[in-house]
C-alpha cells in the first residue's frame, strides 16, 4: 500500500538541505562573477528575498509530489521521483540566475567554467566562494 505521508516527511526534510545548497551555489556564483555590488547586499538578498522563496518551492515540490506521485508508486520509486523534482527544481532555478544576471554576455563557456571551478572546488572541501572578474 502506498503511503504518500512517509514521502512527503522524507522530501520536506531534504528541502532546507537544498535550499541551503541552493543559496550557497548562488551567492557562489555571484561572488565568482563579480558584478560589483557590495557582499553584504548579496547575502541580504540571498537570506531574505531567495531562501524563503527557494524553501517554499521545495517544500511545495515535495508536497504536490508526494501526493500526486507516492499515490501511485512503492516508496522508493517515489522517493527518488519526487527528490528528483526537487533537484530540477534547484538546477531550473540556478539556471535562470545565471541567466538574469547576463552571464551569456561573456561568452558561452561562463556559466559551465563556474560549475567545473565550483564541484572542483567543492570536492576538495573549500566552500569559500572564488572571486574572479570575467574580463
Amino acid at each position: 500500500m502506498p503511503r504518500p505521508g512517509l514521502v512527503a516527511v522524507a522530501t520536506v526534510g531534504l528541502a532546507f538541505p537544498l535550499a541551503l545548497a541552493f543559496l550557497h551555489l548562488v551567492g557562489s556564483y555571484w561572488a565568482w562573477w563579480d558584478m560589483g555590488v557590495n557582499p553584504a547586499a548579496n547575502s541580504g538578498v540571498l537570506v531574505v528575498l531567495y531562501g524563503p522563496i527557494a524553501l517554499a518551492g521545495l517544500v511545495a515540490t515535495a508536497l504536490v509530489g508526494s501526493w500526486a506521485i507516492a499515490r501511485r508508486l512503492r516508496f522508493g520509486r517515489a522517493l527518488l521521483l519526487v527528490v528528483g523534482c526537487q533537484l530540477a527544481v534547484v538546477a531550473t532555478a540556478f539556471a535562470v540566475e545565471a541567466r538574469r544576471t547576463g552571464d551569456s554576455r561573456w561568452g558561452d563557456r561562463g556559466v559551465s567554467d563556474f560549475l567545473t571551478r565550483y564541484v572542483e572546488r567543492t570536492a576538495a572541501g573549500d566552500l569559500a566562494p572564488e572571486r574572479r572578474r570575467p574580463n
